[in-house]
């Protein structure tokens, strides 16, 4: 069985998800997104089936690239398996730092001067180390 549901946006796109049900066979239900300029909403609205969906999970990347600089967003497996604010970084694996356990030391891969910051405001290492990971929202690094 399809179902077509019309979601009115401005943007022009095709969503298509199947589900199955252990009563029937697949139910898919096709999302149309299309340009709503001109568009009669009262007579739409009338004339769309209402479906209702068991559970949606949104997932989103856990790097965001920027023109200038990288967002990190460490995920629940990464702060339960970490104790403080520099092994994080270190689960998070960020290209060109480098983590040392053993002195609890960050550095970056080219030898570069690398500048730490807790919201802005300059932080040591030991700083870093002091921070409980439940109390990082994410990780900006920026070159």
């Amino acid at each position: 069985m399809i179902k077509k549901v019309l979601l009115l946006a401005g943007i022009l796109a095709v969503f298509s998800t199947t589900k199955a049900h252990p009563a029937t066979d697949n139910d898919t239900i096709e999302v149309v997104y299309a340009d709503t300029t001109g568009i009669d909403i009262d007579s739409i609205e009338a004339s769309i089936d209402h479906i209702e969906l068991d559970e949606v999970t949104v997932e989103a990347s856990a790097w965001v690239r920027k023109a200038d600089r990288n967002l990190l967003f460490p995920n629940a497996q990464q702060i339960k398996q970490s104790k403080n604010g520099l092994q994080l970084l270190q689960k998070l694996q960020i290209p060109g730092i480098v983590i040392n356990p053993t002195d609890n030391s960050i550095s970056l891969t080219d030898k570069s001067e690398l500048s730490l910051r807790i919201n802005g405001r300059p932080v040591t290492e030991k700083e870093i180390q002091g921070i409980s990971p439940e109390q990082i929202i994410r990780v900006e690094y920026i070159r």
